[in-house]
């Protein structure tokens, strides 16, 4: 029979005797040095690179493990008639496995009874991180924290985002933390709105009737939207205390209380560094909003809606996000999905759609066609005749009464960061 299980601290030395004493017994701590011929115990230790050190008896096992030089050791063998036994043992990650081979069930059951007594826990229990690939840098820092905060008793699983095509291993090896995860801390943001990943990471967590614990930045949760914000009410990353408030609640969920909760100076600086990077809003560009008219008749006007970000700095934009929101009832088509441009009913806005363009979205031709706008000084065109998307929208007597009731919004974010708002009246826009 065997059996993997976790310690809450790592042993202290009385614990891997007494342990080694219930297997083996105490008169078996001096080991013979043939125990495969003769019969008897064996022990031996490897370090971090590798090498094995093999023991005589206990003692010198103490020594190094009490060194901090033990990565694992392992323990096997049999003494007169009692069960063959083998322990593995993984200090930094308090991790046993154990093998026992008995006469009887019932016997292989107590001395797995040993090894359970100081390894009770089945696993280590894991958080899994989502995020958007240009905010990797969010995702790390809240690894480093909960990791040290729980002294290593959470694992901190970051998703790679890179998989290559084919890499089953890694594949896997993302699907497996995902399924064992007892929570998951989706960072929301525009980027991460719009990308496939934190949905679908997301949502495999929450099935499972586990935790979601959602950190937003620079979008709050009504923008981002359903169906995350119908789950959980989520907090904002760059918002010290619902930060902190937030990963202290996910490890106590977990099952192992943060052993601090305070910030370092070092810290402190990071995540003010971090804020500075993903949250300082965006001023480098010039948005320019206007209309085009495609047809008029007495009964109605069919018009196409113009939007340009123009780069004002003296570096090439290396992406372009546009949120905006049109007044749903005017709008000609209201259906779109495509890899650069998606929309959604937002639910805090009624009677408006939001469409959200992205430039890094673009299949490759398109881009090729259009990386010349992202150029200093150059104008790229979202929406019009001319541009990368054609927006059209209709006026007529009834939605003519109707048009002070409605603006266009939009929200433009620059290589990720902050977004630059504006806004321009449904009536300028229009000559009916």
């Amino acid at each position: 029979m065997a059996y993997r299980g976790f310690s809450k601290e790592p042993l202290v030395n009385e614990q891997l005797v007494r342990l080694f004493d219930m297997l083996w017994g105490e008169k078996s701590r001096e080991f013979p040095k043939y125990p495969q011929v003769i019969g008897g115990i064996s022990a031996l230790w490897r370090s971090k690179d590798g090498i094995k050190h093999n023991v005589s008896n206990i003692t010198e096992l103490l020594k190094a493990y009490e060194k901090k030089i033990t990565y694992d050791i392992h323990i096997e063998g049999k003494i007169d008639n009692n069960p063959r036994c083998l322990l593995g043992y993984i200090p930094a990650k308090r991790e046993a496995s154990f093998q026992v081979t008995a006469s009887t069930e019932e016997l292989a059951n107590k001395y797995i009874g040993y090894v359970k007594e100081m390894f009770p826990y089945k696993e280590i229990p894991i958080i899994f991180i989502s995020y958007a690939n240009e905010e990797l840098a969010l995702a790390d820092f809240i690894r480093s924290i909960i990791s040290k905060w729980t002294e290593n008793k959470i694992e901190v699983f970051v998703a790679k985002r890179d998989i290559p095509v084919g890499d089953n291993p890694l594949k896997t090896m993302m699907e497996d933390k995902l399924k064992n995860a007892q929570a998951i801390i989706p960072i929301c943001s525009i980027k991460s709105k719009i990308s496939p990943w934190l949905w679908w990471e997301s949502a495999a967590v929450w099935a499972k009737d586990k935790k979601v614990y959602p950190l937003f930045t620079n979008i709050s949760p009504s923008n981002f939207g359903a169906p995350l914000t119908l789950v959980s009410q989520g907090k904002d990353y760059f918002v010290k205390e619902e930060f902190t408030n937030t990963l202290i609640t996910v490890c106590k969920e977990v099952g192992a209380d943060a052993k601090t909760s305070v910030l370092t100076e070092e810290e402190l600086s990071e995540y003010e560094k971090l804020r500075n990077e993903y949250s300082k809003p965006e001023t480098s560009a010039k948005v320019l909003a206007s209309y085009e008219k495609l047809e008029t008749t007495q009964e109605l006007h069919k018009y196409s809606f113009v939007f340009e970000v123009e780069n004002r700095t003296q570096k090439k934009f290396d992406d372009v996000i546009i949120e905006l929101y049109f007044p749903e009832n005017y709008i000609e088509r209201k259906q779109w999905d495509y890899p650069h441009l998606r929309s959604s009913i937002p639910e805090d806005m009624p009677g408006y759609l939001c469409l959200i363009f992205s430039f890094s979205g673009l299949l490759e031709t398109a881009k090729s066609q259009f990386i010349s706008c992202l150029l200093p000084g150059k104008k790229l065109k979202v929406f019009g005749e001319d541009g990368i998307t054609r927006l059209h929208y209709l006026m007529d007597h009834i939605r003519w009464d109707k048009r002070f009731q409605y603006e266009v919004q939009w929200r433009v974010y620059i290589n990720g960061g902050a977004p630059q708002e504006g806004n321009i009246p449904l009536d300028s826009i229009q000559y009916f």
